[in-house]
């Protein structure tokens, strides 16, 4: 008896506030910009706009094609993935591989594009996004090794 009595003013509390919220009286309307006083956008100056145009000037030749030789190299994280080392000694991260190049030290020239704000779990450089590749040496690839 005494959870009935508990229970009755809680249910009778909880259908009053749901048919509050469904009074036709206060019926909500949307508010424009203007009643919202929200302030006018800046305008941009000539410097402002020229840097802004150079910044996607840049980004544009961030999507250019790049060329690169060096070497294809395994390692031994996270289960394994294949990287690169240019011959001026940078590193990228391989994205798009063939499984035909995933050979440790196979010679190579790799077209593509590099991915600088793509993150991964490999910390070997930048992401490099495969378009082509040209065997160059196929010599020094170590058979049967993972890691180079």
């Amino acid at each position: 008896m005494q959870l009935r009595q508990i229970l009755i003013p809680f249910t009778l509390c909880a259908v009053l506030l749901s048919l509050s919220a469904c009074s036709d009286e206060q019926e909500m309307k949307p508010t424009s910009l203007d009643e919202q006083n929200t302030p006018a956008l800046p305008t941009l100056d000539s410097e402002t706009e020229k840097a802004m145009v150079e910044q996607k000037t840049e980004n544009a030749d961030m999507d250019e094609s790049t060329v690169l030789t060096g070497m294809i190299v395994y390692k031994e994280l996270e289960g394994g993935f294949f990287a690169f080392i240019a011959d001026n000694g940078d590193r990228f991260t391989l994205h798009g591989l063939s499984d035909a190049y995933k050979k440790n030290g196979l010679i190579v020239e790799i077209t593509g594009n590099t991915k600088p704000d793509m993150m991964t779990i490999t910390q070997f450089g930048t992401v490099f996004e495969i378009q082509e590749v040209t065997v160059i040496d196929a010599s020094k690839v170590i058979d049967g090794a993972n890691t180079f």
